[in-house]
C-alpha cells in the first residue's frame, strides 16, 4: 500500500486524532508537482472502493480551476486523460465510475478544442454509444452526460452528432427506465441553451420529445427523483426553446396529466406532471387556447382537486401549507390560480363552470370543497370579469357554502369568502347583510364551543381568515356591527383560550380597527390593555406569535386612532420595539412586526421622530442587506448558503452514495494549500467565484426573512416620506444598500426596494444644495437605466409594476430632472412601448414569443387573449404618460402621444374587456393636460368623434371615461373644441336619461358640463343646461369633479349669472357635503369656503335659511370650516 493510499484512509476513518493526522498529510501532499499522478496510481490500483472515489474527487477538486490544469506536464496531462477513459471503462463500482466520469468533465471543460486535444473522448462517446452492449452503452452515455454538464458550450458544433447518438439510445433502448436512457435525457437537457445556434437540430429535439415523455413515465415507478429530472427537459425548454414544444403540445400535456391523476405514483413525480402543465400553458398560451386543451385540463385539475385529502379535519393544505411538502391537490388549485392569472378570463371562466355547476348541486362533498376551491383560486386572476360578470352569483354560492352541513365544505367555502374579500373589494361589501349575520353566529359558536369543551373546532384559521377580510373592507359599513363584533373578539382574547385562538382574534381587532379608524376610539383602551398583557409577557416559543400579533395590531392602531391619540403612546412604544429588535436573534418575524411599528409610529410623529433615527435606521439598513435565509442551489458540487448575515459559507453537496458524509473534508484539504486567491489564474479564464457563479442554477428562500427585508424597505420608505428633511442624514447610507437590493432573488424584495429608492430620491431632490443636486442626477443615472433593465427583463409582472411606478413617481416630484440624464426620456417611452406592444420579459412567458412558430400561432384575435394581469401592466405602463407629458414640451409629448394612440385606440374597442376599454379611454383623458391646446388641435378630428360615440356606450364605465375626456379635451383645448359644443350638450343629453347610470356617470356629466362652461361661457344656453346641471348635485361618488364644478360656479359667482343666484341653495348644500371632509383636497376646500363666506356676505338671509336646514354633522363641519 502506498503511503498517500495509507494518508487517505485515515482521513476516512471515523477516528478525529486520525482525520487530523490525515489532512495535514494531505497538505503536504498537495505541495508536490506529483500529488495528481500519485492519485492516479491510488485510483488504478487501489483495492478499495472508498479510497478510489476518495482519490477521484480530490483530483476533481484540485483541477477545477483551470490555472492548476495548465500547469500540469504535457505528458501528465495526456497520461491523465487516456487513463480516465481505462479507469471508466474497468472501474466495476457505481458511485466510482460516476465520480470518473465527473472528472472527465472538469477535464473537457479546460480543451480548447475537444476534437483536437481529446479526440479519445469524442470515439468513446461514439463507439460506446451506438454499441448494443448495454453495459457499454451506459458507460457512454454517463461519460457524455458528465462532460456536458460541464462543457456544453465548448462542443456545440457537435450538437447534430449528439442530437444522432441521442435519437439512437431513445429508439433502441429496450428498457427506458434504464440509466443509460437517464443519462441520454439529462445531456439533452444540458445543450438546450445551444440550440439557437444550431437551429436544424431543434426540429430533432421536437421529434425526441415522445420518446423523452415515455421514458419519464417509465422511470417514475423506478426512481421519482431520475423522473423528476427527466420532465425537467420540458422546463428547460420553457425557458429556453418554447416553441420545440409546440408540434407535439397535446402530447405532452396528456402525459403530464395521466402522471398527474396516476395515483400509484410517486407524489413528487405527480405534482411535477400538474406544475409543467400550468407552466405550458403559461408559456404556450395561444396554443394551447388553440388546440383546445384547456376543457381536459381542468377536468384533471379538478378531478385532483376532489380527492380526498388525508388532512380534513386539520389544517387543510390549501389554506395552510408548507410550500415545499406539496400534495397533487394541493398543486392543482396552484394552478388554476397560474391558468387564471394567465389565460383570459372569459374564456377560462366558462369551462371551468362547466365543473363548478355540478358539483354545487351534487352530494359529493369533496367535488363541493373542489368547486369552492375553484371559486377561491381564480378570484385574483380573473377579478374584473367576476366583478362585472358573475360576482352575486358566486357571492351567493359562497354564502351557501358557509352554512353546508359538511365541515368540509364550509372551510372551502369560507376560504372562497377571504378571497374574495381580499381581491373583489369594495364590491363584496355589499353582501353585508348576507354573510355578516352568518360570520357573526359562526363566531357565537365558536365562544361557545370552546367554553364547553376548551378544543378549537376544525376550519377556525378559515374562519378568522373571511372575518377578517371581509370586515376590513366594510370601513363605515362596518359600524353597525361593529360593537357586537368588539364585543365578541374581546371575549375571544380572554386568558383561558388558546395562545393561537387569541393570536387569531387579536389580528381581527387590527382589521377592525383598520376599517372602523377613529370610531374604534371606545374600544381603544381596552384594547390597549389587552395589547400591553401581550407584550409584556417573557417571550417564548408559545407566547412569541402573540407578541408579533401585538406589534402588528398596535401599529394598526397607531394609524387609526389619529395622532393626537396615539401620541401618548408613541415614544415608550419605539423604545420597546428598538429593544425587541436588539435581542431578536433569528427571529425575522420579530423584527418585521417592530419595523412595521416604526413606520406607522413615523405617520403620528412626524418629524419628532428624528431622535430614534440613529438607532432604527442601522436596524433597517442591516436587514435589507442581510442574505440570512438564501441558499444558491449549485449544480452537483457545491452550495452556497448566505449565513451569519450575509458571509458565504461553503458545503460540498451530491458526492455519491456514502461519500456524503465526508464530502466536507475534503474541500478544505486542497483549498488551505492553493496558491493565494488574489493572485491572478493564467490566462484570467476561471477563477473561483466564476467557477461557483457559473454553477448556479437558482435560489431557495425562507419567507421569514424575505419578509423582514421586505418590510424593512417599506419602513424605511414610509419614514423617510413622514420625517421629510430630518432624514437627510441617513440617505447616503441608505441608498446604496437600497438600490443593491435590487439585485435580490425575490420578488417582494425587489418592488419594495424600488418604492425605497424613488422616495430616498425624492427627499434628496428636496434639500437645496448645488451638491445634492448633482447628486440626485448621480442617483438618476442608476436608478431610471436599472428601473428600465427590471421592466423589459425581470420575469415577475409584480417587479415591473413596481419599475413603471418608479417612472410616474420620480416624474410627478422631479418632473423634468428625470430626463435631463442621456437617454432617460427614450427609455422610459419605450419602456411604455414594449409594456403596450406586449414586448416585455414577464409578458413573452405569457405567449409572446420571439420565435417563428410563434408568428404562426397568432390569429386575427389574438389581442383579445389578454389575462388580467396583462391588463395591469397596460395600466401601470399608461399611468406613466400623465406625468411623462408635464415633464416634457408640449410637441415632444404630442409625438409620444401620437405614436401610441393607435394602441390606445385599439384598446376601446369592443372586443375588449370593460376594464380594458374604459381604461384606454380614462388614459386618453389624462393626457389632455399634458398636450395642451396646440397639441390637442391635432388630435381633435381623430378623437372628438370617437369619444362622442363611446360616450354613448351601452357600459357605464366606458360612458363615464368618455365623458370626463370630452370635458378635459374642451377644458384643455379651448378655441379648437368649441366647434364640438352643441355635438356635445347634445351627447350629454341623451346620455343623462340612460336608466344605468352610475353615481359616477352622473358625477362626471356634472364636471364635463362645468368644464365647458368655464372654457366658453357663452357657447353654453345656460338657460337651459344650469337648471338640468344642478338637478344632478351634490356629488355622490366622484369627488374629483367638486373642482372644476366650483370653479364653475366661481366664474357665474362673478358674472352675476341669474340662473346660479336662483340655485344658490343647491350651491351651499352641495358645499357642506364636502367641507371639512377627506372627499376633497384641503386646498379645493378652502377655496369653497372662501366663496361660501362672499355668499354669505351677500345673500345673508338666504345663507343663512339654507344653513339652518343642513344636516347637523354638515352644518356642524360647515361651522367649523367658518372659523378656522
Amino acid at each position: 500500500m502506498s503511503s498517500l493510499e495509507a494518508t487517505i484512509e485515515k482521513v476516512l476513518l471515523s477516528d478525529s486524532a486520525k482525520i487530523s493526522e490525515g489532512t495535514e498529510e494531505l497538505k503536504v501532499a498537495f505541495k508536490s508537482a506529483d500529488i495528481i499522478p500519485a492519485l492516479c496510481q491510488v485510483l488504478g490500483t487501489s483495492e478499495k472502493q472508498d479510497v478510489r472515489q476518495y482519490a477521484v474527487v480530490l483530483i476533481r477538486k484540485h483541477l477545477n480551476r483551470k490555472k492548476h490544469w495548465v500547469q500540469l506536464k504535457a505528458d501528465v496531462k495526456k497520461g491523465l486523460k487516456e487513463g480516465l477513459i481505462q479507469y471508466l471503462i474497468s472501474e466495476p463500482v457505481k458511485s466510482v465510475k460516476s465520480s470518473i466520469a465527473q472528472l472527465m468533465g472538469v477535464i473537457a471543460k479546460h480543451q480548447k478544442q475537444l476534437d483536437r486535444d481529446w479526440p479519445e473522448l469524442l470515439q468513446l462517446f461514439q463507439h460506446f454509444i451506438t454499441n448494443n452492449d448495454p453495459q457499454k452503452q451506459e458507460i457512454g452515455t454517463l461519460a457524455l452526460k458528465n462532460v456536458l454538464d460541464t462543457s456544453a458550450g465548448s462542443v456545440a458544433s457537435f450538437l447534430p452528432a449528439f442530437c444522432i447518438l441521442f435519437k439512437h439510445v431513445l429508439e433502441t433502448s429496450t428498457n427506458l427506465a434504464s440509466d443509460t436512457v437517464y443519462n441520454t435525457i439529462v445531456g439533452m437537457k444540458h445543450l438546450i441553451p445551444l440550440l439557437s445556434e444550431q437551429k436544424s437540430c431543434i426540429s430533432s429535439y421536437a421529434n425526441l420529445l415522445p420518446g423523452t415523455l415515455a421514458a419519464a413515465n417509465a422511470m417514475a415507478f423506478i426512481d421519482e427523483d431520475k423522473a423528476i429530472e427527466e420532465l425537467g427537459i420540458l422546463d428547460e425548454l420553457l425557458e429556453e426553446h418554447a416553441s420545440v414544444l409546440g408540434q407535439h403540445l397535446q402530447l405532452i400535456i396528456t402525459a403530464c396529466m395521466q402522471i398527474a391523476l396516476n395515483q400509484s405514483l410517486p407524489d413528487a413525480v405527480r405534482v411535477k406532471g400538474v406544475l409543467l402543465t400550468g407552466w405550458i400553458a403559461r408559456s404556450r398560451k395561444k396554443a394551447f387556447l388553440k388546440q383546445k386543451l384547456l376543457q381536459p385540463v381542468l377536468e384533471a385539475l379538478f378531478q385532483l382537486m376532489a380527492a380526498p385529502s388525508a388532512m380534513e379535519e386539520e389544517e387543510e393544505a390549501y389554506f395552510n401549507a408548507d410550500a415545499e411538502s406539496t400534495t397533487p391537490q394541493l398543486c392543482a388549485s396552484q394552478t388554476l390560480d397560474t391558468l387564471a392569472l394567465s389565460l383570459p378570463p372569459d374564456k377560462l371562466i366558462p369551462a371551468l363552470a362547466q365543473f363548478i355547476e355540478p358539483a354545487l348541486q351534487g352530494n359529493d362533498v369533496y367535488r363541493k370543497k373542489a368547486a369552492y376551491l375553484a371559486l377561491s383560486v381564480i378570484a385574483e386572476g380573473c377579478t374584473e370579469y367576476i366583478r362585472t360578470n358573475c360576482l352575486e352569483n358566486f357571492v351567493q354560492c359562497i354564502g351557501t357554502g358557509i352554512t353546508d352541513e359538511s365541515t368540509v365544505v364550509r372551510n372551502a367555502a369560507l376560504f372562497a369568502l377571504g378571497q374574495y374579500s381580499e381581491y373583489l373589494q369594495p364590491d363584496i361589501t355589499r353582501f353585508a347583510p348576507l354573510l355578516m349575520p352568518i360570520l357573526f353566529t359562526y363566531l357565537e359558536q365558536l365562544c361557545a364551543g370552546l367554553e364547553e369543551n376548551g378544543k378549537e373546532p376544525s376550519g377556525v384559521d378559515r374562519m378568522f381568515y373571511a372575518l377578517e377580510t371581509f370586515c376590513e373592507q366594510l370601513n363605515d359599513d362596518l359600524l353597525p356591527y361593529l360593537p357586537i363584533l368588539m364585543q365578541r373578539l374581546m371575549t375571544t382574547l380572554e386568558p383561558r383560550f388558546s395562545v393561537h385562538l387569541r393570536e387569531l382574534a387579536l389580528s381581527a381587532v387590527g382589521a377592525t380597527a383598520n376599517a372602523a379608524k377613529e370610531k374604534i376610539l371606545p374600544y381603544y383602551p381596552h384594547i390597549i390593555e389587552v395589547l400591553k398583557t401581550f407584550l409584556t409577557v417573557d417571550s417564548t416559543d408559545d407566547t412569541r406569535p402573540l407578541q408579533i400579533q401585538a406589534l402588528d395590531t398596535l401599529a394598526i392602531l397607531s394609524r387609526s386612532v389619529g395622532p393626537e391619540t396615539f401620541k401618548p403612546l408613541a415614544w415608550d412604544s419605539i423604545n420597546y420595539a428598538i429593544q425587541l429588535v436588539k435581542n431578536s436573534g433569528e427571529e425575522a418575524d420579530l423584527r418585521k412586526a417592530s419595523y412595521g411599528l416604526f413606520a406607522a409610529i413615523s405617520t403620528v410623529l412626524k418629524t419628532e421622530m428624528s431622535p430614534a433615527l440613529k438607532e432604527i435606521v442601522p436596524f433597517l439598513i442591516e436587514s435589507i442587506k442581510s442574505k440570512d435565509g438564501i441558499v444558491v442551489s449549485l449544480k452537483n458540487r457545491v452550495s452556497l448558503k448566505y449565513k451569519s448575515r450575509g458571509a458565504f459559507n461553503l458545503h460540498v453537496l451530491s458526492l455519491q452514495t456514502h461519500f456524503k458524509e465526508d464530502a466536507d473534508k475534503v474541500y478544505p484539504v486542497y483549498e488551505e494549500v492553493k496558491e493565494d486567491l488574489e493572485e491572478e489564474d493564467i490566462d484570467g479564464e476561471f477563477t473561483d467565484d466564476e467557477d461557483v457563479c457559473s454553477d448556479i442554477v437558482g435560489y431557495d428562500l425562507k419567507n421569514d426573512f424575505t419578509e423582514e427585508s421586505e418590510e424593512a424597505c417599506l419602513a424605511l420608505k414610509e419614514i423617510a416620506a413622514e420625517v421629510g428633511e430630518a432624514f437627510a442624514p441617513y440617505l447616503k447610507d441608505c441608498f446604496p444598500v437600497v438600490y443593491s437590493a435590487l439585485n435580490y432573488p425575490h420578488e417582494s424584495v425587489k418592488s419594495a426596494a424600488l418604492s425605497a429608492a424613488v422616495q430616498i430620491t425624492i427627499n434628496w431632490s428636496k434639500i437645496p444644495t448645488p451638491e445634492a443636486a448633482n447628486e440626485v442626477n448621480d442617483i438618476l443615472l442608476s436608478l431610471v437605466p436599472k428601473s428600465a433593465e427590471l421592466i423589459h427583463f425581470d420575469p415577475e409582472y409584480s417587479v415591473v409594476m413596481a419599475a413603471l411606478e418608479v417612472f410616474s413617481d420620480l416624474l410627478k416630484e422631479l418632473k423634468g430632472v428625470v430626463l435631463q440624464g442621456e437617454g432617460h426620456q427614450e427609455a422610459i417611452i419605450n419602456c411604455i412601448t414594449t409594456v403596450l406592444n406586449n414586448e416585455t420579459e414577464c409578458q413573452k412567458q405569457e405567449g409572446q414569443g420571439d420565435d417563428e412558430e410563434d408568428e404562426l400561432e397568432e390569429d386575427e384575435d389574438d389581442d383579445e387573449n389578454d389575462a388580467e394581469q396583462d391588463m395591469m401592466l397596460f395600466e401601470y405602463a399608461s399611468e406613466v404618460l400623465n406625468p411623462l407629458g408635464h415633464a416634457m414640451p408640449n410637441d415632444e409629448f404630442g409625438f409620444v402621444f401620437k405614436k401610441l394612440l393607435p394602441t390606445l385606440i385599439n384598446k376601446t374597442k369592443k372586443k375588449w374587456t370593460i376594464g380594458q376599454r374604459s381604461f384606454s379611454t380614462g388614459v386618453i383623458a389624462e393626457c389632455m393636460e399634458p398636450l395642451g391646446a396646440a397639441q390637442i388641435a391635432n388630435f381633435s378630428g381623430q378623437l372628438m368623434p370617437l369619444l362622442l360615440k363611446l360616450a354613448q356606450d351601452s357600459v357605464p364605465d366606458v360612458r363615464n371615461n368618455s365623458i370626463y375626456a370630452i370635458g378635459e379635451m374642451a377644458y384643455h383645448g379651448k378655441d379648437p373644441i368649441f366647434r364640438y359644443y352643441p355635438e356635445i350638450l347634445q351627447t350629454l343629453s341623451a346620455v343623462i336619461p340612460k336608466n344605468d347610470n352610475g353615481p359616477h356617470v352622473l358625477d362626471n356629466i356634472c364636471g364635463a358640463i362645468a368644464r365647458l362652461i368655464v372654457t366658453n361661457v357663452k357657447a353654453v344656453p345656460l338657460d337651459q343646461v344650469f337648471p338640468v346641471f344642478m338637478m344632478h348635485l351634490p356629488l355622490r361618488e366622484d369627488y374629483g369633479e367638486i373642482k372644476p364644478i366650483f370653479e364653475c360656479v366661481s366664474l357665474l359667482y362673478q358674472m352675476g349669472s341669474p340662473q346660479l343666484a336662483a340655485n344658490l341653495d343647491k350651491v351651499i348644500i352641495t358645499a357642506a357635503d364636502v367641507v371639512g371632509t377627506d372627499k376633497v383636497p384641503k386646498e379645493v376646500s378652502v377655496d369653497i369656503v372662501s366663496l361660501l363666506k362672499t355668499m354669505q356676505k351677500d345673500f345673508p338671509d338666504k345663507f343663512a335659511a339654507t344653513a339652518a336646514a343642513l344636516a347637523p354633522e354638515a352644518a356642524a363641519r360647515l361651522q367649523n370650516a367658518f372659523e378656522g
